[in-house]
């Protein structure tokens, strides 16, 4: 936190050292993105807001995003999309917290309305679905559990194990039989999404039945029984 005061307060000598650390944000990486977030917010607007358009016009994923978070601090940018767009085009680490960063500037309905409006519209590319399922989860949109759970029984959604996560994490409580519901009927792509599924359960549960849907049924049937 220290830092990030110091260099804030330090003004554009501090913008100066920002970008001698970074190479001129080339090696920004999403893991830092968040200090590097802190430290343009907490300078004046002449400051950040022309650094946010020079980064969000850039053509690296990480840097747009830093821009563009910057840019919906502002109230420069007001949709949702762009977050979405940005967070599945790059598979680095720390993307989805930069994401998270942006829609937290941006109105709550407009955001949530957004995210559960492209799960209403499946089937669609298999990334946005994952994406907007982890979001809801991370956003603890429990407004979302409904229709989550019409994404999990419908056989041409594959984005099965983020909406199983996220409905975890909405503390829904039939979101495993769900999950063997989906295991049982197979998830027809990608190819590693049922073993990854399989990986969840085992770690959620504790349990150790792999693609055995019967044994893990029954394990349910028991564990979720009122004690007597």
């Amino acid at each position: 936190m220290k830092y990030i005061d110091d260099v804030a307060a330090a003004g554009e000598n501090g913008l100066r050292e920002l970008r001698v650390a970074s190479k001129d944000f080339n090696e920004v990486s999403l893991i830092n993105g968040q200090t590097v977030l802190e430290v343009l917010s907490k300078m004046s607007e002449s400051i950040t807001l022309p650094t946010a358009e020079e980064l969000f016009h850039r053509v690296e994923v990480r840097q747009k995003i830093i821009g563009a978070v910057l840019l919906a601090r502002a109230g420069r940018i007001t949709e949702p999309e762009i977050f979405l767009s940005l967070a599945t085009a790059s598979d680095e680490s720390g993307m989805h917290d930069l994401a998270l960063a942006g829609f937290a500037c941006l109105d709550a309905d407009t955001v949530d309305s957004f995210l559960i409006d492209i799960l209403k519209n499946r089937p669609v590319d298999h990334r946005r679905c994952s994406m907007a399922c982890g979001f809801l989860g991370s956003r603890n949109t429990v407004e979302a559990v409904p229709e989550i759970v019409k994404c999990m029984k419908d056989s041409q959604f594959t984005a099965i194990l983020n909406a199983f996560l996220a409905l975890r994490s909405l503390q829904y409580e039939e979101a495993i039989p769900l999950a063997l519901d989906c295991l049982a009927r197979g998830i027809p792509e990608p190819e590693d999404e049922s073993a990854v599924l399989v990986r969840s359960l085992e770690i959620v549960t504790g349990q150790r039945f792999g693609n055995d849907v019967t044994t893990w049924r029954t394990w349910w049937e028991s564990a979720s029984r009122p004690e007597k």
